[in-house]
């Protein structure tokens, strides 16, 4: 039997289950072993490689990195495993439940209107192709002039192909040269050129906040202080965006410089996150205000994807109507003029 990758909910399940048996006092091993008894045989095949790549001395979080677990939830296990594992991993597939509900409402949220867009392309290749060049050469017979929508609409749905063939190529040619031109940069780099696209500067900093708050938090609050914390995040090599800055903040704290001027680019990081910092570092408790704080950003994330849903499908919708409506009018107004006329 080979084995699967997981999907994202199973990914979470299983996470979510481990670290609460392990919070209970079981052991890994035992832990695997219970969840793998009420599983299908695939899943326990998975379970099963687990336990032996554990077996040969494998680490956790690398064993999972072969099951395309997400980089940022093997970073954060990575951290867990230095201290905390149990609540880590409990955190993780906290997490891992939350994006697996964001995915899940995403196809829910998409199918209908995608199942709208594919009907109107359909309705829209009939009626350019059938139904608009006989209207027009009743419409000509009739020496009924044709409205302006009328002309609009006949000449998009003529050229449709070739927009929608141009736009296709030019979306290949812009990914292809952004995969080329990242390939070639740092992977903060790769962020702060992801923060320019639209929209995408509402979630970046508070998803990169969210992560830099639980990930230094859980460090320090196991007892280590920040300079330590940092040289631990630069072992890892999941995240690699957590390794160039993990880099670059140690190098600044070498240099004597302040913890949370290193956080002041708002393109990255939420404003107020330098402000968490000093306040943590003058009350003496960083780690467990971190950790705090990185909750609170996670759902204000939450919150933003939310409304993202809500908005997504109403304005779907009124696209749809908008095409379905000039498609109606540009064959019924030069029958209204003709019946004026009359």
């Amino acid at each position: 039997m080979k084995r699967s990758n997981w999907k994202l909910d199973r990914k979470a399940d299983f996470l979510s289950r481990i670290g609460k048996m392990l919070e209970e006092g079981y052991s890994l091993a035992k832990a695997l072993e219970v969840y793998a008894l009420y599983q299908n045989d695939q899943t326990r095949f998975n379970i099963e490689t687990i336990m032996n790549r554990l077996k040969e001395g494998d680490s956790f979080h690398d064993v999972l990195s072969d099951f395309h677990f997400p980089p940022d939830i093997l970073s954060y296990l990575y951290m867990s495993e230095q201290r905390d594992f149990a609540t880590g991993i409990s955190a993780s597939g906290q997490l891992m439940k939350t994006r697996s509900e964001w995915q899940k409402r995403l196809r829910s949220t998409l199918a209908y209107p995608i199942f709208l867009f594919w009907m109107t392309a359909i309705m829209l290749f009939v009626v350019g192709k059938y139904l608009l060049p006989q209207f027009n050469a009743l419409y000509e017979s009739l020496d009924v002039p044709l409205p302006l929508v009328s002309r609009i609409f006949m000449e998009l749905v003529r050229f449709m192909p070739a927009i929608v063939g141009i736009i296709f190529l030019l979306c290949i040619f812009y990914y292809l040269s952004s995969l080329l031109k990242n390939k070639r940069t740092s992977a903060v780099n790769k962020m702060l050129f992801y923060s320019k696209l639209p929209l995408a500067h509402l979630f970046i900093p508070l998803y990169l906040t969210h992560h830099t708050s639980l990930h230094l938090g859980l460090l320090l609050h196991s007892g280590l202080s920040i300079s330590e914390a940092y040289v631990l995040l630069k072992k890892q090599s999941h995240f690699i965006f957590f390794q160039e800055e993990a880099e670059r903040v140690s190098s600044s704290l070498m240099r004597g410089e302040r913890l949370e001027v290193l956080f002041e680019n708002t393109r990255l990081y939420v404003p107020e996150f330098r402000e968490i910092l000093m306040h943590g570092q003058a009350s003496g408790n960083l780690g467990r205000e971190l950790i705090l704080y990185g909750e609170v950003v996670g759902e204000r994330f939450q919150e933003l994807v939310k409304k993202g849903f809500v908005i997504l499908q109403p304005v779907s919708f009124v696209g749809v109507g908008i095409v379905v409506m000039l498609m109606f009018m540009s064959i019924l107004l030069p029958m209204f003029y003709y019946l004026q006329s009359i």
